[in-house]
C-alpha cells in the first residue's frame, strides 16, 4: 500500500509538470559538476543517475538527475545547477533503488553530503552497485542503438532506431519519423515512467494492415539537460538540439540507412516541451521536416512565444502537401482551471492555423482528447491516429 501511494504522488507531480514556471532568476546559483567513476561493471543499457534530497531532483528520485557516459569509458559526467547555500545530501544509482551503490564488500553506502556555495567539481569513485532483475523489455521488432557523438566533446547520445520488418529483405527506401525523449518510445524497461508509447506496436501493427507505409522511426534520447535543450538557447535563441538533430542525427541516418531524406518523408515529433520543440521544427525547418506530430505542446511556455507567433505571423513555408498534427487532453493538469487554460491555448493555436493553412498547403489535424491526462498513457493511445494521418495514402 506505502508503494501504491508512493507511485501516485510521483505520477501526479508528473502531470502538474506542465505548469512548472522558470526558476526564480533572482536566486543565487552555483554550478557543481559531478564526475563519476566506476571501478565495477554498470549494469548492461544502464546509465548512471544523481539522486538526492532537492526538491528538483524528486526529492530522491532514483532516476533524478541523468549523468552522461564518455564513450568507450567507465566515467560518467553532468554539471548539476542549484541555490547556494542549500545542502545536498545524495547517491548514485542505474536508475533504480535496487540498483544503488555499494561499498566493494557490497554494504550500503551512507549518505554523501554536500555544502553547496561555490562552483566545484566533485569527482567520486563508485566501487559496486546492487543488482536487481532487469526490467523486461517490451520492444516489438528489430531496433539499432546508435551512440551519436554531441559538439566537440567525446560524450555521445543513444539514439534508438526501429526499422519496419520490411528493411531488411528489400532494396526500398523509406520515409522517417523522429521523435523526442526516445527512451520513452519504444520499451517500458527504458521508459521514465514505465509507460511506453508503442511506437514499434502501432506502427508495425498500421504497416501489416497497410493504413500507413512502412517507416523508419528514431527516437532521440533527452538528457538531463531536457529544458534547455527543447527550449530556446541563450547562444542567439538559436534552438542549438534541432540543429544537432538535423546536421549531426539525420546526417547519419541518412547515409546508415535507405531513407528519403525530403521534407516531405520526413516528420518530427513529441510531446510536451518535446510537442513544442516539434512545433517550432515545423514552423522554422520546413526544408527538412515537412509533417510534424505535437502532442501536449507546452504552450505556455515562454510567455506563450511560440503561440503568440503563430497567431501574429504567417508560416515561413516554400513546401507543399505538409501535414500536421495537433492534440491535447482536457486533464493536462490536475487543477481545472489550469487544464481550461491549456486548452484554450490550445484553441488559439488551431484558430490561428486553420486561417491560412490552406493557403500555405497545410493539412492540419487538431484533436482535443476528452478526459486525457498529461502523460505517456494519453499519448500512447493517440499516436496510432498520428500516424493513420502523417502517412495518409487516401488518394
Amino acid at each position: 500500500m506505502v508503494n501504491s501511494v508512493f507511485l501516485l504522488l510521483i505520477f501526479l507531480a508528473r502531470i502538474q509538470s506542465i505548469d512548472a514556471t522558470d526558476p526564480d532568476e533572482h536566486d543565487e546559483v552555483c554550478k557543481i559538476e559531478f564526475v563519476v567513476r566506476s571501478t565495477a561493471d554498470v549494469p548492461p543499457g544502464a546509465s548512471i543517475f544523481l539522486a538526492g534530497s532537492l526538491q528538483s531532483l524528486g526529492p530522491w528520485k532514483p532516476d533524478g538527475f541523468l549523468l552522461t557516459r564518455f564513450k568507450d569509458t567507465n566515467q560518467w559526467k553532468g554539471t548539476f545547477e542549484a541555490k547556494k547555500g542549500d545542502t545536498l545530501k545524495y547517491k548514485f544509482t542505474c536508475g533504480t533503488w535496487d540498483s544503488v551503490e555499494k561499498t566493494v564488500q557490497g554494504g550500503d553506502v551512507p549518505n554523501r553530503v554536500l555544502e553547496l556555495g561555490d562552483d566545484a567539481t566533485i569527482k567520486i569513485t563508485v566501487a559496486a552497485w546492487a543488482t536487481a532483475p532487469a526490467k523486461r523489455s517490451t520492444v516489438t521488432g528489430d531496433i539499432d542503438i546508435l551512440e551519436i557523438p554531441i559538439g566537440s566533446t567525446s560524450a555521445a547520445r543513444p539514439v534508438r532506431v526501429w526499422l519496419p520488418s520490411i528493411y531488411k529483405t528489400s532494396n526500398e527506401r523509406y520515409p522517417v519519423l523522429y521523435l523526442l525523449d526516445g527512451q520513452n518510445v519504444f520499451d517500458s524497461a527504458t521508459a521514465a515512467f514505465g509507460v511506453e508509447w508503442q511506437a514499434d506496436e502501432s506502427a508495425q501493427s498500421l504497416i501489416s494492415t497497410n493504413e500507413i507505409p512502412p517507416v523508419i522511426i528514431v527516437a532521440v534520447d533527452n538528457s538531463s539537460q531536457r529544458l534547455k535543450e527543447y527550449t530556446r538557447s541563450e547562444e542567439g535563441q538559436r534552438l542549438v538540439h534541432l540543429e544537432w538533430i538535423i546536421d549531426v542525427v539525420k546526417s547519419e541516418i541518412d547515409e546508415k540507412y535507405r531513407t528519403l531524406t525530403d521534407p516531405a518523408n520526413t516528420t518530427i515529433g513529441g510531446s510536451s516541451l518535446g510537442g513544442l520543440f516539434a512545433l517550432n521544427a515545423f514552423s522554422t525547418k520546413a526544408n527538412v521536416f515537412g509533417n510534424a506530430i505535437c502532442m501536449s505542446p507546452s504552450l505556455f511556455w515562454d510567455d506563450e512565444r511560440l503561440l503568440k507567433k503563430f497567431e501574429n505571423e504567417r508560416l515561413e513555408n516554400n513546401q507543399s502537401n505538409r501535414r500536421l498534427w495537433l492534440d491535447f487532453g482536457t486533464h493536462e493538469s490536475s487543477d481545472p482551471a489550469r487544464s481550461a487554460m491549456h486548452i484554450e491555448r490550445f484553441s488559439r493555436l488551431r484558430k490561428a492555423l486553420e486561417s491560412h493553412d490552406s493557403e500555405d498547403f497545410i493539412a492540419l489535424k487538431a484533436v482535443v482528447d476528452e478526459g486525457a491526462a498529461h502523460d505517456e498513457k494519453a499519448w500512447a493511445r493517440r499516436f496510432p491516429m498520428a500516424l493513420q494521418f502523417i502517412y495518409d495514402q487516401k488518394p
